[in-house]
């Protein structure tokens, strides 16, 4: 069995997307399955991409964005009969039905079969494609859980997370993850406790807009962005975190459609607090794992889980064993596996 992965999206490129296309590469190879690794540039048009990749020979071609390589993929299913399945994330296949709903139609519908990281993202294409074609791969944490100890010691001393209540929050820079919310509700918050620091974890193009509002609030000695951390820096982040949020908002088609950095927080039993946006509904389930809330309710979820620490640890805690369980790689790949396996017959 041979699989070509072709994507915009990969390692050592920052991203949910990436990652989770790497931990499910590995988990397959774990498997004697044999994936290559196509990178592409994302400024690609749909006819280059068809250059690059009409000479590659695989029993599947995997497409890792259904625009504009999925219109490659299709026109090459057509010139040679070549299998391909694609996976959704949400934004993407919003981003395509609104903007080339046709061409979206004739590659969803041509596709051996459709992976989607949620229920979410599956429900946005109800309409174009039969329910069975279409099955539900959770992203899961690609992380070894396991810290080093001299790092460990100089992550905790440089960035002062033990003497004192750490909010975190990890990802691209955008809108729409509602950071902005995050930092407005700070100066409330320290009111109630000097020793909170609030670090932001990522990079993107919405930081000029997140650094004037930490400097409005004259936050900078609470409030950080930093736009260098490494993987395994990341994961002291997380295992010293008192508290990781992401309130979310919907931004016409962005919207998320998982959300794997509410799975890494809650591997390492740090609680979450999220909106009930989009797919997050899935990675987040309420007064379980997390808690889920609107704009107005975020106050008073921060205050709780910062100041009810026996709550706190019992969420985080039922998040990790969600995790090891449901969302655990040996429960999604052989998902995989099997609709590869059937899709060769």
């Amino acid at each position: 069995m041979k699989i070509t992965l072709l994507t915009m999206e990969y390692p050592p490129m920052v991203g949910g997307v990436g990652n989770y296309y790497a931990g499910l590469v590995r988990h397959l190879e774990r498997e004697n399955i044999a994936v290559k690794i196509v990178v592409l540039s994302n400024n690609m048009r749909w006819w280059q991409v068809l250059w690059k990749v009409i000479w590659l020979r695989a029993d599947y071609l995997w497409i890792g964005q259904i625009l504009p390589i999925g219109t490659a993929a299709y026109l090459i299913s057509k010139i040679r009969r070549q299998k391909y399945f694609i996976s959704l994330h949400g934004m993407d296949i919003n981003l395509a039905l609104a903007a080339k709903p046709n061409i979206t139609q004739k590659i969803l519908t041509d596709a051996t079969f459709v992976t989607a990281n949620s229920e979410y993202t599956k429900s946005l294409i109800s309409a174009n494609i039969a329910s069975e074609k279409v099955i539900i791969i959770y992203p899961s944490p690609n992380i070894n859980e396991q810290v080093d100890s001299a790092i460990e010691q100089t992550i905790l001393s440089q960035f002062k997370l033990k003497d004192n209540k750490i909010l975190l929050s990890v990802g691209r820079l955008v809108e729409r993850k509602g950071l902005q919310q995050v930092i407005a509700l700070m100066p409330q918050l320290l009111k109630n406790d000097q020793t909170l620091i609030y670090y932001i974890i990522g990079k993107g193009e919405y930081q000029p807009e997140l650094d004037q509002l930490i400097l409005d609030h004259q936050l900078t000695d609470h409030v950080m962005i930093l736009n260098n951390i490494n993987n395994e820096e990341l994961k002291i982040f997380y295992l010293h975190a008192n508290l990781f949020i992401m309130p979310t908002i919907a931004i016409k088609e962005d919207v998320e459609g998982f959300g794997i950095v509410y799975l890494e927080a809650g591997l390492y039993n740090t609680p979450v607090i999220a909106t009930p946006v989009g797919g997050v509904k899935e990675a987040v389930i309420d007064q379980q794992t997390g808690l889920l809330c609107s704009p107005e309710e975020l106050l008073p979820s921060i205050i709780r889980l910062l100041t009810d620490s026996d709550y706190a640890n019992k969420l985080g805690k039922q998040a990790r064993e969600l995790i090891k369980g449901k969302y655990s790689y040996s429960k999604q790949i052989h998902k995989l596996i099997d609709q590869i396996e059937n899709g060769k017959q």
